[in-house]
């Protein structure tokens, strides 16, 4: 079998699960956590808590260089969201986030989440 196959002919994927993020009552920083990975992100799930204020997040994965590998569009609070790496809008072309070290995932509210705060639960899958 070629590398990254199991030995039934199968991709080896695994998930990464992001420590929880959290965005207290009254702030809108943006909570960030740093994670080690070398292969490639297939996809992710973001799991955003309810808020008071109605606002939205955003997920952005970046390299160790600073630079933006993939970044979500707004994301709605109370729901689970499914963001599939599989086509490259503007290109359609097949898109997998290529990783080799340290990569920073940050929750990026879009204002103060109101009494209670929020947090924000990302799953990473890695091929």
């Amino acid at each position: 079998m070629g590398r990254g196959f199991g030995r039934d002919g199968h991709r080896t994927v695994g998930k990464m699960v992001i420590p929880q993020m959290s965005v207290a009552s009254g702030g809108s920083v943006t909570d960030t956590e740093e994670v080690t990975i070398n292969g490639a992100i297939k996809s992710l799930t973001a799991t955003i808590s309810n808020d008071t204020n109605g606002i939205t997040f955003t997920i952005s994965i970046t390299d160790a260089d600073g630079s933006v590998l993939f970044i979500t569009e707004a994301l709605a609070v109370n729901g689970i969201r499914l963001q599939q790496f599989m086509t490259l809008s503007l290109t359609d072309l097949p898109l997998n986030i290529l990783c080799a070290g340290k990569i920073t995932v940050s929750a990026i509210p879009s204002g103060d989440p109101g009494d209670g705060g929020v947090t924000v639960d990302v799953s990473l899958y890695v091929e």
